[in-house]
């Protein structure tokens, strides 16, 4: 890969893992922005197809500590409830 692609790349993983951790991923054009405007949007989205494909979209498991993370956020869950959740998936 020529090095003058690497932020390409850079961009697209933080494009893809955005948008599996965050609630508001963000958006292309201020991806594009970071790479000072070298790169357009196909681009972008085209790489982050490239990558996704070359993985077989096959990103992560899942898991019930994922989810309840994610829910006990949601809830605005207080310290103790976090704590019996955690204490529950380790035994």
């Amino acid at each position: 890969m020529k090095k003058s692609r690497l932020r390409l790349v850079g961009v697209a993983c933080i494009l893809i893992a955005s948008k599996y951790e965050e609630i508001y991923p963000p958006e292309i054009r201020d991806l594009i922005h970071l790479t000072e405007r070298a790169y357009l949007k196909h681009d972008v989205l085209e790489m982050e197809n490239d990558i996704l494909q070359t993985l077989n979209f096959d990103i992560t498991i899942p898991t019930a500590h994922t989810f309840l993370c994610r829910f006990l956020k949601a809830a605005h869950a207080d310290r103790f409830s976090h704590y019996l959740i955690r204490t529950c998936l380790i035994n």
